[in-house]
């Protein structure tokens, strides 16, 4: 034996392992206080289990000692030596191509690397974009009791979420991959030429392949030791001397300088873990809800952030928001800082993005909450707002303060808001029938055959009763009658709008100063009357109490449900009409309750999309405003 090379490739192999554990931490969150001599000491260790016991026994080792001693939650530490065995077999596939290529071998391995490259890929693509994949996840883990079903949702979720994240494709990670695959090869060639073993796919096999082991086996059990065999241990047992040696004159060290407690600090990381749960979220309650709605495919503003693939490890989501769209609004905490988060990806981004702009272009002649930043990724808008303790949406603030504020709170509105129409008024011209008969086209004629299909495969559309009324869907028939209809829209000048301005849109600060949020711009068609039919949208059925309820009893020829909106609502709603008929007139006040109805129209889908109860409540509302919109106006 060549003591000389055998040094050599064992400091190599040392060298291999720190970097390993430099790599590891990348994985793990940004601001903790992980020692890294302390994850080179859990490598070493895993390494040396890995040499002697099959099925990488050593890995869930050090996943287990990161965990217990630096207080890591189980779950993160095993995905994270998930996500980094990932990228080694990223690694070893090019190191088998590379000695196909240049020396015509086949070392240890290769096809199963390949299966496995392919079945992680596969896997990774079915569980992060697969509704199917996840709900059949969810039916796998539900067969066992809660808490094994806990774990196997929060181990395959913080692995989705890790590989979303993609810390491995870092220049810093794949680069310190490089280094370390490096160093452990040129270890390997230093074993051989030291063992003069031949040929050096035999000291490949030694490290990555199973012969050991059963040598292992056979010298335990007959109490006698080859030559490879002592060195191969050796080799594996250095590390963990050397690190532990390391550690102790560390601790030695601060012990005599009196810094001991900044290693004790050290220790107590605790940045990926509050409670046991990822920092995503402030509670297991909350964490366990997400989990279950993710997996089963619940469609709740929890489920979208996850779908969303927005979570960062930096930010406690505290409090999520529901709302009409499928963007996601959460209160969030950052170094102690509270925001108002809003997110939205795929087709859904864009419009976040027109959310801003309308924000920004309008704080000058409104008052619109102040968006702090903005990020535009691919297929993915999110901005911040800030968190204002105190405030209110509309609809909570007017429930609790006296009705004549409610009512004054009211008039500061529609004077602002008008004024701001007023201001940016467009001239009529053709293109404004042609932006009407696209409006009516996309609003309201694909959103009443959305309505009728959905319908009539459970529901007696011919004839059917609602809170004891009876009704007929030939009611909405005249919806479909556009040259009728477009007799109705004769205010077609266009204006800059909000475009949803319901009561909930509208915040009130402590101060009882108001703002707006969650403007929807995007509409081609532009009619002033739309955003005066979005508050009646609110003040006339009562949307918000809507949202809010969800007592609605049905069957295939019957709708009941509670109307509870409150007398402020009912106060609200004739100073609108009152306005609104001075402004525009009768011929303006129909205009507006037929935006109303279309408003609601575009709801129903939305609102079947997130459960059949929701859809028929909203079904029943539209049904009753086409009626009073019949009768009022003598429309047969």
């Amino acid at each position: 034996m060549k003591l000389d090379f055998f040094v050599i490739g064992a400091i190599l192999f040392y060298l291999g392992l720190i970097v390993r554990g430099v790599r590891w931490q990348l994985l793990l969150p940004a601001d903790g206080a992980l020692i890294k001599s302390r994850l080179v000491l859990y490598c070493s260790i895993g390494g040396l289990v890995n040499g002697i016991l099959p099925f990488r026994i050593g890995d869930l080792l050090r996943a287990a000692l990161l965990s217990k001693f630096e207080n890591v939650r189980i779950i993160s530490s095993l995905a994270s030596v998930f996500i980094e065995r990932m990228t080694d077999l990223a690694a070893l596939l090019v190191i088998v191509g590379l000695y196909k290529i240049f020396f015509n071998g086949v070392l240890n391995g290769g096809d199963f690397f390949i299966a496995m490259a392919i079945l992680l890929g596969l896997y990774w693509a079915a569980i992060s974009f697969s509704k199917r994949c996840r709900k059949i996840v969810y039916l796998f883990s539900s067969i066992w009791n809660e808490q094994i079903k806990s774990l196997i949702l929060d181990f395959l979720w913080t692995i989705i979420n890790q590989i979303n994240h993609a810390r491995f494709l870092t220049i810093r990670y794949i680069s310190l991959t490089i280094i370390m695959w490096t160093l452990y090869v040129s270890s390997y060639f230093y074993f051989y030429k030291a063992l003069q073993i031949s040929p050096f796919i035999e000291v490949w096999n030694l490290f990555h392949g199973d012969p050991i082991r059963e040598t292992l086996k056979t010298n335990l059990i007959f109490w006698e030791w080859d030559l490879v065999t002592t060195l191969f241990m050796l080799y594996l047992l250095l590390p963990v001397l050397l690190t532990s040696i390391f550690l102790m004159l560390r601790i030695e060290l601060r012990r005599r300088l009196g810094n001991l407690k900044l290693l004790n600090a050290a220790s107590s990381f605790t940045t990926m873990v509050a409670d046991g749960v990822p920092m995503a979220f402030s509670g297991s309650q909350a964490y366990q809800r997400f989990l279950i709605a993710y997996f089963s495919g619940e469609n709740t503003p929890i489920n979208r952030l996850g779908e969303a693939k927005t979570f960062d490890s930096n930010l406690t989501i505290t409090r999520l928001f529901s709302g009409g769209s499928g963007a996601v609004t959460a209160v969030v905490e950052a170094k102690g800082h509270l925001s108002i988060m809003k997110m939205a990806e795929g087709e859904l981004a864009p419009k976040l993005i027109s959310e801003y702009e309308w924000l920004k272009s309008t704080a000058t002649y409104l008052p619109v909450v102040n968006v702090l930043k903005v990020e535009v990724l691919k297929n993915f808008t999110s901005y911040m707002m800030p968190y204002e303790p105190g405030a209110l949406d509309l609809y909570e603030w007017l429930h609790t303060a006296h009705i004549n504020k409610g009512k004054s709170i009211l008039i500061q509105i529609i004077d602002s808001i008008s004024t701001y129409h007023k201001n940016n008024l467009r001239q009529q011209d053709e293109s404004s029938q042609n932006l009407l008969q696209e409006y009516l086209n996309e609003k309201l004629r694909k959103n009443y055959f959305y309505t009728k299909s959905m319908l009539e495969n459970f529901f007696n559309l011919e004839s059917f009763f609602i809170n004891g009324d009876k009704y007929s869907f030939e009611e909405w028939d005249f919806l479909l009658d556009f040259d009728g209809l477009k007799t109705f829209f004769l205010n077609t000048q266009q204006s800059d709008i909000h475009g949803d301005l319901t009561i909930e849109n509208i915040i009130m600060r402590p101060d009882e100063s108001w703002m707006l949020i969650d403007p929807n711009p995007l509409t081609s068609y532009k009619s002033p009357l739309m955003d005066w039919a979005k508050l009646l949208q609110s003040l006339n059925m009562g949307y918000e109490f809507l949202n809010r309820q969800s007592n609605c009893d049905f069957d295939s020829r019957s709708i009941k449900f509670i109307s509870n909106k409150s007398h402020v609502y009912h106060e609200l709603h004739n100073i609108l009409l009152d306005r609104l008929n001075f402004e525009y007139g009768n011929i303006g006040v129909r205009e507006a309750k037929l935006h109303e109805i279309i408003h609601y129209l575009r709801l129903i889908p939305y609102k079947f999309k997130k459960s059949e109860e929701g859809g028929m409540l909203f079904f029943a509302v539209t049904c009753k405003l086409i009626r009073d919109f019949k009768v009022t106006y003598a429309i047969t």
